[in-house]
Order: structure tokens, then C-alpha cells, then sequence
């Protein structure tokens, strides 16, 4: 048995080296052979030599060479689209690489063997299985690659699907990271994989002790940018997590972590690790600035600001380091992309925080030079902000961002609120492109929203009509009309207007003295009315004012509850000047000209109303106009008086002729709209139209006659010859304009009495004669303060010389303001990191 035992081994070996080898030494040789793949994988710096060798090698390839090759293209290829500076840009298919015969040959390679182990077991000859390690890789190198979830490729689909069933619950924290950063970026679906994403979570809280700063940084962006919500005690893992890696931070890891709360709304478990994190985030940006990029920075302004809901609170806590950041600003401007710059200002609008005059100027000199390659929708938001922090960039600017709007439906799509808060910023500048073209493309595209848009915010609709208005642009009739109608729809679904867009719609259309007709006016009317009780004054008094002035009388019972909120506001707040005199013009059109009679009928606050308005009338502006009229006056022998007060102190007359109740109104480019020369803002029209103006209403009933000198017919006097005749060209168009308006000749009003005390020099001897009344030079204007004009709290408008119609509400403070005249937009959408 020996010898035969002896025999039968020799001849087995014999039989051996005549085939195969032995299953160990074959397995030893395979897996050397993938151990040497891997190396030889790992060493290629070009994406062609990785495509190169796996198209040669696929069939002795297994899982974690074919995984290690998924990952090493997508890492070289995202090396290839760094920029110039040598910064990573986003990943992108350039070159064309998953297009590429041998990367699909790869993929395909890879499908093969993930649908012959769906079921999680190994595969065969040494193949290997799909473990965390292997699937995140796959999934990393696609994202790297351009591959999106919209493409649909198989490949990528069985991974997901093998990760969200993967039976591991101790899975590499790097790879979880991995796998949730991929994912978000290569996201572009409807709707996220809830499996996927709840599978991540899960092991987050199982891991998060072995998470890397860097490991925490990319798993919260990638949960905030899938728009995923945590649970509360995941919340409070990652905050252990930072509060215990604090130190190991980058500026990157910071602001992303920052920006992803923000984008998720929620905050660190406890509070105080926030303010943690700021500390650090600051003394690294001390430390190492050159290390923090223009992005971060942005994105962390954003974040902050979006964050916080007591600004004055994070000021006084984090004050310096606001002040570091704009110091970055302020030196590194030429680094910020357009968005970068429109998160950084919105944020310190937000956080009503003014920075310096220098920081601002350097955005300003970096936004002109971006100006013209760039979209509107990502300068709109910058308008907003420098507007919110009343700071004027300078026509140069404003006008390269206006033409912008003359390539709309080429290559840009804008929103609503970006009209909105385009208008909005020149409203608050004064501004409008000297183009008319451009206005006419900007309510183009408003129009397009009125009618077609779904999802308008009636924010943005009131914010509309109400910059028009300050900006004292009269819109045409078909853009009123689309307005209207889509006005009408709105107000007839439930309250989606805010009492704050009605108070300023209503006051938008008295000062464009544009009646809107009854069906929209009572529409509103009976919204106000139901609503008063919770408007603040400034509410009630626009409002209650633009009812007068547009003739409008509402039902009785809107005027019930108006006067009841006017009387439990006068006996429980403090009500400014510009608002007393707001109700006094509002009574006193109430009491002339409703069927109701007056809105007020309390005796003090009659009286105080009253002094408001004279208080408000006791300073007066003349400018060179109303000079030179004078003058010609003078010439012509017309006794007349400057600023002449009404018999019961309620009004200045521009002019008035001595010994007839004749007043001439000097008016200027303000009581007029800026897009329609001849189009009085105020007062009725000779067709009819327009609202009423308790001035001129109070001139007609007291048996004055009116005369009207627009500043456009005297500029035409005066420019129409040379200056050694515009004396008598000026005088011949007065005698002209008192025969035509008054009935008046030159016999029936010029004088030879002495005129010293006439005109200009009459004005000057009763100032002068008067200790209560100042008189100083303003340019070419004098301006003339009483004693008594108002004294305003900080914050809110002083009329301007005599107030005629409703006054423009009070300017907004920077951001989130309670009151009326400002609507706070949606902010710009953050960077992503």
C-alpha cells in the first residue's frame, strides 16, 4: 500500500505539471494579480492611461480594481477642470469622459457583476463583493465624472440601491461621507432617494465619532443641499462632533458646515456651540486669511445672517469678527464672483451691520467690472442690498446693470422678484435709466408674470406698483390693466396679500393718481377694513389718506373701524409728526367731500393734527424758479407775495397778487411724472381724472383762482431766445397766462406803487423781521425754517415744503422692518460650497 500510495502521488504530481495548478497557488497568483492592478491604477496621473489600461485588462480585473479605476477617473478628471488659479471647479463631463467607449465599457463591466451578487454574497474566482469601500468609490468617481441622477445610468442606479441594502452597520466614516457628497452633488432629480439618504443618516449616528472635521463638513452640506431635514438627536451627534474637533477645522469645512445650517434652518444642539464655532472660525481667518477663499467668506455672511433672528444680539456678540470679514472684503473684492458679492452685502444688510465706506467702494469697483457678464438675476439682489445699506453705486453702474434687461428672452430669465427688487433699488436711489427702452423692458417682463405666472408673490406685485409711484412713474394703460386683473385675483383668494402689500398698493395708486376703478378699490377697501385693527400708524395713515385723495369713499363700516383705530392709537402710542399731518389732510378731504363727514372729532387731537400741519408748513423751499417768476413780476409792476400765509395760517402760497385772492403755483419737475412731462401727480386733471389735493381743494372753496406755471413752459421761455431777451419773452408768457387762466390783463393786475416791498425783497424784509425764521442758501435755493417746524424721531420723513397729497411713506430701515413703505425680498440663493 505504501509503494501503490507512493506511485498514485507521483503520478498526480505528474499529472499536475501537465495542467492546472494548485487551487491555493492559483488564488495566491490572483490575488497578487489584483494587488498589482491596484498599484498600477493608483500611479496613473492622466485619465487616458486609466481608460487605457481597464479597456486592456477588464476581464482581469476584479470588483476593487474596477472600483479603484471608477474612482481614480473621477478623480483625475476633476483635476483637468481646475482653473487657472489652480482652484477645483465643479465637476463637469469636460472632457467628454463617461461618453467615452472604454468608461462605458467599465460601467458595463461594473453592472455585470453587481446584478450577478444582488443578493450581497461574493463573487466567484476571487472576484471579491461590493462592500461600503468599493460602493462609495463608484459612486465618488461618477459624481467627478458629470454624472447626474437625471441621467439615469444603470450603473450608478444598482449602486445606489446596493448601498441603501447594505447590511453594515460599522461602514468606514470616510465612506458614508463619501457617499452622501456624491450624491448631493450629482442630484438633480424631483425627488431625492429617501432609502439612500435615511441609510446615511442612520450610519452617522452610528459613526460619528470616527467622522473627520473634513467627514463633517461633506456630510452636513450634502444633507442640507438634498433639502433633507435631521432628526434632533442626529442634530445633536454632529454637534458633539464639532464642539470636539473644533481646532482640526479648515476655512472650508467652517463655512460649509455654517452654510449648511443655515439652508436647513436649524442650529446646534446646544445653542452656545454656534457661538463656539464663530470664535474659531474668526481666529482662524486672523490666523491664516490667505487660507479662507471669497466664497467661504460669502458663504458664511450669508449663513449668519440667514441664522440669526436677533441681529442686535450677534453684533454685540460677534461684532469684531463681522468687522474682520469685511476687512477680507474689503481687501480681497477682486476674488468675489457677482453671487459672492450679492450674499456678503445681503448678509450685512440683514444683520444691520454698515460697513465701511471703503469696503463698500471696493464691492462697487468689483461689481462694474462683472457687470456686463452677468445675469440680472444675480445683480438684482445686490440692488436690494445696496439700497438697504443707502448706498448709491453710482450711475455708471446702475446703468450697466439696466442694460441688462435689453437681453432679456435671449439668454436670461428673470423672476418677478427680481423685478421687484430691481425697481425697488431705484426707487430707493431716485434712479431711472436715461433709456426709456429699458423701463419698458422691466414692466414687459412684469406683465409676463402678471398674467402667466402661477406662483406670483403678492409681495412683489405691491412692491411693484409702489416703487412706480416713489419713482413717480406712470405706467401705460395696458400694464394698469394687467395689474389690475391679476391684482383682483390675488385679493379674491384668502389674504394673500399682507396688510402691509395692501396699505402699499393703495398708496401706490393715490400717488399715481390712477383710480383703479370701483371693483378693485372696494375689493381692498373691505380688506383694509377688516384688517385695520393691526396696522401700525403708518399703515392707517397712508391708507386712510389714499382713500381721500383717490375720492374713494368706502363703506361705512370701513370707515367706522378706521376711526375707531385712529382713536385707540392717538390715546395709546406716540404719533409722529408726518403722521398727524397725514390724518390732518385725510380729515379735512373726509370733511369737505365724503357723505361720512370728518374721521376725527376729539378736540386735542384736532389740535394737535393742526399744529402738525403747521408745523409742517412752517418751512419752505425757494428755489430758482420760483425767483425768477417773482422777479418777472417785479418787472411788470405786479405787486405779489412770496410764500404768502393763508389768513388761517393752513397754507404758504407760492405767489399771491396784493389785493386779489389770485395765487400763482410755481411748480416744479416733482409735481409732475418723470416719464410724461405734462402728467400732474397731484390734483385734478383738465380731462377729469386725477384726486384730490387739499391744497388747491381749499383755494377753490375760499374764492381763490389758481394759476399754474409748469417748469417745462418756462424752461421753454427761457430756452427759446438768447438771455438779453428771455425779460421780455418771460414777461409776455406771464401776462399771457394770467389772461388765459385768470381773466386777468396786465392793467388789471400791474401797480405804480413802489414795489420795494414786493416779491423777493418783501419776502426778505418779513424774514428778517421775524427772530423766529432762518433763512440760509442751499445751492440755488433758500430755504426758509420757522421756529416751530417739526421735530421727527429718528427714522421717519419730514415733509418737503408744504404737503400736497400723501407724503411718501418713511423710508425702510436696512432689513425686516414692521412698518410700510419697503417689502423685504427673498434673499439671493448662497453659493454652493
Amino acid at each position: 500500500r505504501g509503494r501503490g500510495a507512493a506511485r498514485s502521488k507521483s503520478a498526480d504530481s505528474k499529472k499536475r505539471t501537465r495542467g492546472d495548478k494548485p487551487t491555493n497557488v492559483r488564488q495566491r497568483e490572483r490575488s497578487d494579480m489584483y494587488v498589482k492592478n491596484n498599484q498600477i491604477i493608483a500611479k496613473f496621473d492622466d485619465v487616458e492611461d486609466v481608460l487605457d489600461f481597464a479597456s486592456e485588462n477588464l476581464e482581469i480585473m476584479n470588483v476593487v480594481n474596477l472600483a479603484t479605476a471608477a474612482h481614480r477617473v473621477g478623480k483625475l478628471n476633476s483635476t483637468r477642470t481646475r482653473n487657472e488659479a489652480g482652484a477645483p471647479a465643479p465637476a463637469t463631463r469636460h472632457p467628454a469622459v463617461v461618453e467615452d467607449a472604454r468608461f462605458r465599457a467599465l460601467f458595463e463591466k461594473l453592472r455585470e457583476y453587481l446584478v450577478a451578487s444582488q443578493n450581497g454574497s461574493p463573487l466567484g474566482k476571487g472576484l471579491g463583493r461590493f462592500n461600503a469601500r468599493e460602493l462609495s468609490a463608484i459612486l465618488w468617481g461618477s459624481a467627478h465624472c458629470g454624472i447626474t441622477t437625471s441621467d439615469d445610468d444603470p450603473t450608478v442606479a444598482l449602486v445606489v440601491r446596493r448601498i441603501a441594502n447594505l447590511d453594515d452597520d460599522d461602514p468606514p466614516a470616510q465612506n458614508v461621507s463619501n457617499v452622501l457628497w456624491a450624491y448631493a452633488t450629482m442630484h438633480t432629480s424631483k425627488k431625492i432617494d429617501v432609502e439612500l439618504v435615511q441609510k446615511c443618516e442612520y450610519w452617522c449616528d452610528l459613526i460619528m465619532d470616527d467622522f473627520a472635521p473634513q467627514g463633517i463638513s461633506n456630510s452636513l452640506w450634502a444633507f442640507a443641499t438634498l433639502g433633507y431635514t435631521l432628526k434632533p438627536e442626529t442634530i445633536a451627534k454632529f454637534s458633539q462632533a464639532i464642539r470636539r474637533q473644533l481646532k482640526d477645522f479648515k476655512s472650508m469645512e467652517f463655512s460649509n458646515v455654517v452654510w449648511a445650517l443655515a439652508t436647513m434652518k436649524t442650529h446646534l444642539d446646544p445653542l452656545e456651540v454656534f457661538d463656539e464655532l464663530l470664535d474659531e472660525m474668526h481666529a482662524s481667518i486672523k490666523a491664516v486669511p490667505n487660507m479662507w477663499s471669497s466664497q467661504s467668506v460669502s458663504n458664511t455672511l450669508w449663513a449668519i445672517a440667514t441664522l440669526d433672528g436677533e441681529p442686535h444680539k450677534l453684533r454685540a456678540r460677534h461684532g469684531d469678527y463681522l468687522n474682520t470679514l469685511c476687512m477680507y472684503v474689503e481687501r480681497k473684492a477682486n476674488t468675489f464672483v457677482c453671487q459672492g458679492l450679492a450674499n456678503t452685502l445681503w448678509a450685512l444688510a440683514t444683520l444691520e451691520y454698515t460697513p465701511s465706506m471703503k469696503m463698500l467702494e471696493a464691492a462697487t469697483a468689483r461689481w462694474s467690472a462683472l457687470a456686463t457678464d452677468v445675469y440680472i438675476s444675480e445683480c438684482s439682489n445686490l440692488l436690494w442690498s445696496y439700497a438697504s445699506l443707502r448706498f448709491n453705486p453710482g450711475n455708471e453702474v446702475l446703468t450697466q446693470v439696466a442694460e441688462l434687461y435689453l437681453r432679456v428672452g435671449q439668454h436670461d430669465e428673470v423672476a418677478l422678484t427680481q423685478v421687484s427688487n430691481t425697481l425697488w433699488a431705484w426707487a430707493n436711489f431716485g434712479w431711472l435709466p436715461e433709456d426709456p427702452s429699458i423701463v419698458e423692458c422691466v414692466l414687459q417682463v412684469a406683465m409676463k408674470h402678471f398674467k402667466s405666472d402661477p406662483d406670483l408673490q403678492t409681495q412683489s406685485l405691491a412692491n411693484i406698483l409702489w416703487s412706480l409711484a416713489t419713482l413717480r412713474f406712470v405706467p401705460g394703460d395696458e400694464f394698469l390693466q394687467a395689474f389690475r386683473e391679476r391684482a383682483l385675483i390675488e385679493l379674491r383668494e384668502d389674504e394673500r396679500f399682507s396688510d402691509q402689500g395692501l396699505c402699499n398698493t393703495i398708496w401706490a395708486y393715490g400717488q399715481l393718481g390712477v383710480n383703479p376703478g370701483t371693483e378693485l378699490m372696494s375689493e381692498i377697501a373691505s380688506q383694509l377694513g377688516a384688517r385695520v385693527t393691526n396696522f401700525p400708524t403708518q399703515g392707517v395713515t397712508n391708507s386712510i389718506l389714499a382713500f381721500a385723495t383717490l375720492g374713494f369713499w368706502p363703506d361705512e363700516w370701513v370707515v367706522d373701524n378706521y376711526r375707531a383705530k385712529i382713536v385707540e392709537m392717538y390715546y395709546s402710542t406716540t404719533i409722529s409728526d408726518i403722521d398727524l399731518t397725514q390724518f390732518f389732510q385725510a380729515n379735512y378731504l373726509f370733511e369737505k367731500c365724503s357723505p361720512y363727514g370728518p374721521l376725527v372729532t376729539d378736540p386735542q387731537m384736532i389740535e394737535d393734527m393742526l399744529s402738525a400741519w403747521k408745523r409742517g408748513s412752517s418751512k419752505v423751499v425757494i428755489s430758482q424758479f420760483h425767483r425768477e417768476v417773482s422777479d418777472t413780476l417785479t418787472n411788470m409792476g405786479v405787486p405779489h407775495e412770496i410764500e404768502y400765509i393763508t389768513e388761517d395760517g393752513l397754507f404758504s402760497l407760492d405767489i399771491a397778487l396784493k389785493g386779489k385772492k389770485l395765487a400763482i403755483e410755481v411748480d416744479g419737475p416733482s409735481h409732475f411724472a418723470r416719464n410724461i412731462q405734462n402728467r400732474r401727480m397731484s390734483g385734478k386733471r383738465p380731462d377729469g381724472t386725477g384726486t384730490y389735493n387739499i391744497r388747491y381743494h381749499y383755494l377753490d372753496t375760499n374764492g381763490w383762482t389758481t394759476v399754474f406755471i409748469p417748469w417745462y413752459d418756462w424752461k421753454q421761455v427761457c430756452d427759446e431766445e438768447s438771455a438779453t431777451r428771455t425779460t421780455g419773452r418771460r414777461a409776455a408768457f406771464l401776462a399771457k397766462t394770467l389772461y388765459d387762466d385768470a381773466g386777468l390783463t396786465l392793467m388789471d393786475v400791474a401797480s405804480d406803487e413802489d414795489m420795494s416791498d414786493s416779491g423777493m425783497s418783501g419776502f426778505h424784509i418779513r424774514a428778517l423781521a421775524d427772530d423766529d425764521v432762518s433763512v440760509a442758501q442751499d445751492g440755488s435755493r433758500l430755504v426758509i425754517q420757522g421756529a416751530e417746524s417739526q421735530r421727527h424721531p429718528d427714522g421717519t420723513f419730514k415733509p418737503e415744503m408744504k404737503s400736497v397729497g400723501a407724503s411718501v411713506p418713511k423710508p425702510p430701515a436696512p432689513v425686516r422692518r414692521t412698518g410700510y413703505g419697503m417689502l423685504e425680498p427673498s434673499p439671493s440663493t448662497p453659493s454652493t460650497p
